[in-house]
């Protein structure tokens, strides 16, 4: 088929949204003809991609937009860039207009941004419409504010609620959600959210993930057993904003310490939160337990994935939380809090997702985590093993590419 993309954020070896609108793109070119609209500010990647003969013969690209620079403050940029995204939406259909014109594509494919806030307007092409997969429904239970955000977090959360309440009550939202051919949701919560709007419309479960055999191959290390004693190595990665819940992992390894647990607990590629992190690291006595890294990337990345025997972030809000994802695939016990993708991700068998019933609840039931598997190395093994085993199954990029197609397959009987 030719297969219309629009991928706002798409980068060969990009980061975040850009490799994951790569990553799908690039997979939709195993079986079809594709055609992509990205955004002009990620020209650059594409023409290094392209010199280094990563852009195969039947993917096409036209740039949509001149960009504009990034404001220095974080959250006026992040602001800035949903403003962007929406007018870049309104310039994708005119091209788009003339680009069915000239292909007659067979389907248009809504892929990134990932969320289901803004509504895509490309049905007005006449053909099917398939979008996702889209997330950004969870949220920061309110009751968390006080303990866990800054004000800087809070007012940003509270933006977000305010978004949310909008789009919610948007006639042209809430129709081009019913409406979509194929809606497909990243993870169990934003499926049971759009649900509830399309009835018996196709909505399949396609994760965002997706891991090739040799990527796979690079982080498993099933072969290393956590020593019996001695100090276990937790880790912790990501863009570090208010809503990973990293005050509240720190309460919780304040309480083990104070049993005795000997540890090290590395966070990870910085942030809006850091700063308030090291000041409340300090505060619980932590300075010689915690270590603050910059990002890592590459074979380090991979390395110290490795090398940790426990993923701990009570992350409240994720759509598809690909480093706790990686860290399981490298054999890292996650600890994560029972909220959003996380909660749905790690069951019994693999690592522990916690309460939230209340902050209280959810620092104590980290620290009992903590401890048992400090008492439990062999506990720690198996649940290892398994966390290696379910990634394996279920991320990898055959089934991802099998999902997808039978996807299709619900607008198109074509291969």
């Amino acid at each position: 088929m030719k297969v219309l993309v629009s991928a706002f954020a798409c980068a060969p070896r990009g980061y975040s949204e850009g490799g994951i609108g790569w990553s799908i793109v690039r997979q939709i070119a195993e079986d079809h003809e594709v055609f992509v609209m990205v955004s002009g500010r990620f020209r650059p990647d594409w023409e290094e991609g392209r010199n280094r003969g990563e852009i195969p013969d039947n993917m096409h690209v036209r740039f949509v937009g001149d960009p504009p620079e990034f404001h220095r403050n974080p959250l006026v940029a992040r602001l800035g860039t949903w403003r962007e995204y929406v007018s870049w939406l309104d310039m994708a259909l005119g091209i788009a207009r003339k680009w069915h014109a000239e292909e007659t594509f067979d389907l248009v494919h809504q892929v990134t941004f990932a969320t289901w806030r803004v509504a895509p307007p490309f049905a007005a092409l006449g053909i099917p419409l398939v979008w996702g997969p889209i997330g950004g429904v969870a949220r920061v239970p309110f009751r968390y504010y006080r303990m866990n955000l800054s004000l800087a977090a809070a007012a940003f959360e509270l933006l977000r609620e305010a978004s949310s309440f909008w789009a919610r009550h948007s006639r042209r939202l809430r129709k081009v959600l019913r409406d979509t051919d194929v809606l497909i949701a990243a993870n169990e919560e934003t499926r049971a959210f759009v649900r509830r709007l399309r009835r018996d419309r196709p909505t399949p479960l396609i994760s965002i993930a997706g891991y090739s055999e040799e990527r796979m191959e690079a982080f498993a290390r099933i072969e290393r057993i956590p020593a019996p004693d001695g100090r276990l190595r937790l880790f912790a990665g990501g863009n570090m904003i208010g809503s990973k819940g990293l005050s509240i992992a720190l309460r919780a390894l304040a309480k083990v310490k104070e049993q005795g647990m000997d540890f090290v607990y590395t966070i990870a590629g910085g942030g809006p939160d850091e700063g308030r992190a090291r000041r409340l690291t300090k505060r619980l006595g932590l300075s010689r337990e915690v270590i603050f890294q910059p990002s890592y990337s590459g074979n380090s990345y991979i390395q110290v994935l490795r090398n940790s025997d426990i993923y701990l972030l009570p992350s409240f809000r994720e759509t598809t939380p690909g480093t706790l994802i990686e860290a399981m695939l490298a054999g890292a016990v996650p600890i994560v809090a029972k909220i959003s993708a996380p909660g749905e991700i790690v069951d019994a068998e693999t690592g522990f997702a916690v309460t939230v019933a209340s902050p209280a609840a959810l620092v104590d039931g980290i620290a009992e985590a903590l401890l048992l598997l400090d008492n439990d190395r062999e506990g720690l093994h198996r649940r290892s093993v398994r966390c290696i085993e379910k990634v394996q199954s279920e991320y990898s990029l055959t089934r991802r590419r099998e999902l997808m197609r039978a996807a299709y397959a619900l607008v198109s009987p074509q291969p």
